[in-house]
């Protein structure tokens, strides 16, 4: 028999999920609480037993979201030895999340650019935007370790500091991510190009900060 601690915990985790359906349908500002208690097949009185609000509903997707991303960049290294092959394994990774995972990432990049500060400090009340502000404080750690490694060994021979190597990638990430989620139906007919061919260019400036050229 069920302990009530896990009945809570699987009816939460299936909340998440229609959540999660809905905002891939919809987007935030079209979804409703009525409607995702619909969905979920409870009354709008069990969903807010588990959430004050459709906010914080979204953060616990996105904090499913994070944990997904996490899974798959700690996958990536199983096979690696420097600490550069683990590094850019890391960021393929990250890139093959993007590409199969467009509506996910997109929450993830809308709470890093209006919720996340890396010194903000959260009320205790607040569940769900704790739980996604330490899961993204263990990917950067996680990011940051790999490049440590890599400057440790060898294999990564810039001396710029592992947190300013992080950034600078990781707005150069960003920036073609993007471009591509922007000009997607465009690149092969306007630009003559694919995003195949923009994640390499990326990863090869990658190659280069890693390598002290920039």
């Amino acid at each position: 028999m069920l302990k009530q601690a896990d009945i809570r915990a699987q009816r939460e985790q299936w909340f998440i999920e229609c959540a999660r359906e809905l905002l891939d349908e919809q987007g935030y500002d079209s979804m409703s609480m009525n409607e995702l208690a619909e969905s979920a097949s409870f009354t709008k009185r069990t969903l807010y037993q588990y959430f004050k609000n459709k906010r914080e509903v979204y953060l616990a997707v996105v904090a499913s979201d994070l944990l997904a991303l996490e899974a798959v960049l700690h996958a990536s290294l199983s096979a690696c030895e420097t600490g550069r092959e683990r590094y850019l394994s890391w960021l393929v990774a990250f890139l093959g999340y993007v590409r199969e995972q467009p509506r996910a990432y997109e929450r993830i990049f809308g709470f890093e650019e209006h919720d996340f500060h890396i010194d903000r400090a959260v009320d205790e009340g607040d569940v769900f935007l704790s739980r996604c502000i330490e899961i993204h404080h263990r990917i950067t750690g996680g990011t940051l370790e790999q490049i440590e490694a890599g400057q440790r060994d060898g294999s990564i021979s810039s001396e710029r500091l592992p947190c300013e190597i992080m950034l600078a990638v990781w707005a150069a990430m960003v920036g073609v991510i993007r471009v591509v989620s922007i000009r997607r139906d465009q690149l092969e007919m306007g630009y003559s190009t694919t995003t195949d061919v923009l994640f390499e260019m990326l990863m090869g400036m990658i190659n280069s900060v890693i390598d002290g050229e920039v």
